[in-house]
């Protein structure tokens, strides 16, 4: 399961803002993740007073007259390099696909090496999820068309082959993000 808590920080290192605000960014931005719709007030509360991890920086003026000002919170350092930490920390396998896309939307320039060696990793685990798939004995659905199977082994065959092509297909878009990743590290370095 992705955290919330840190899709919100992300949100919160790349430009300050107050709760309405960040829960507009989110729901453009992170759509694919089916959040809830008043996600941002309670994860905010949690950043700034639990966690530490971000602080009122000011206020907005009312909306209206009976309304109050809103506060706009911004990272602390402990934020920071938290969201550090976050952003290169391994994904499992099973749900890589949430994790790295929220850690691709939220990455800046100085987390490519992170998110690089995050690919590698997944990468290295579909490679050893593929071997297992392929070495678990199941006859190939290529190998089923000549035979008679029961129910119970086609249906285990076709749910193993959703699995090597899913696999793959990961592996392939694993490589296209080791290649954006590389050609964006190099033009980082050509400027600096």
């Amino acid at each position: 399961m992705v955290s919330t808590k840190h899709v919100v920080l992300g949100l919160l290192l790349e430009r300050k803002g107050y709760a309405y605000e960040l829960q507009q960014r989110l729901d453009t931005r992170f759509a694919f993740l089916g959040l809830s719709k008043n996600v941002v007030y309670p994860l905010l509360d949690a950043l700034a007073q639990r966690d530490g991890w971000a602080r009122i920086v000011g206020y907005m003026p009312p909306a209206s007259p009976r309304s109050a000002p809103r506060p706009i919170y911004a990272p602390t350092s402990e934020g920071e390099d938290e969201f550090v930490r976050w952003i290169g920390e391994p994904c499992e396998l099973g749900q890589a696909r949430e994790d790295i896309y929220v850690k691709l939307v939220l990455s800046r320039p100085l987390d490519w090496q992170r998110v690089l060696a995050m690919a590698d990793g997944l990468e290295a685990a579909c490679l050893v999820a593929l071997r297992e798939l392929q070495d678990s004995g199941q006859p190939s659905l290529e190998e089923l068309m000549d035979l008679d199977p029961s129910d119970e082994v086609v249906t285990a065959v076709l749910v193993d082959d959703a699995e090597l092509l899913r696999l793959r297909a990961a592996m392939a878009w694993l490589d296209r993000v080791r290649v954006y990743g590389l050609k964006r590290l190099e033009r980082l370095d050509g400027d600096g």
